[in-house]
């Protein structure tokens, strides 16, 4: 009796795991999309994508080859439309700041942290 029990318990945690992890692909393949839709046939050189996850949300970091490609992506209003693609993705989520965690930099870039 109790095996039973137990294995039911161990089904349905190991079948909860499954379903995250292919929720979990289906929305890296959305974010990807979006990532592609906005960059692919532009005057800039396609940047690298970095999804993270932090506090049970995901994070998105932008990086350009250069200040030159970033700016220009700017001037062309590519970013902005990224993170509209990725608001309409989780449009069902409250709170859900696009500009606080879809980040652009360029590789060159150094940060200063001092007041």
């Amino acid at each position: 009796m109790i095996s039973s029990v137990l294995y039911i318990i161990i089904s349905l945690i190991g079948g909860w795991i499954l379903c995250r992890f292919i929720y979990l692909k289906w929305k890296q393949k959305q974010y990807k999309k979006a990532f592609i839709e906005t960059y692919k046939n532009t005057k800039i050189t396609l940047p690298k994508f970095i999804t993270g996850y932090n506090s049970n949300f995901v994070n998105f970091e932008v990086i350009y080859i250069n200040k030159e490609q970033y700016k220009l992506a700017e001037r062309l209003g590519l970013n902005k439309v990224f993170e509209t693609r990725i608001h309409k993705i989780h449009q069902k989520i409250n709170n859900y700041k696009t500009n606080i965690i879809v980040y652009f930099s360029w590789e060159t870039r150094t940060f200063n942290f001092s007041p």
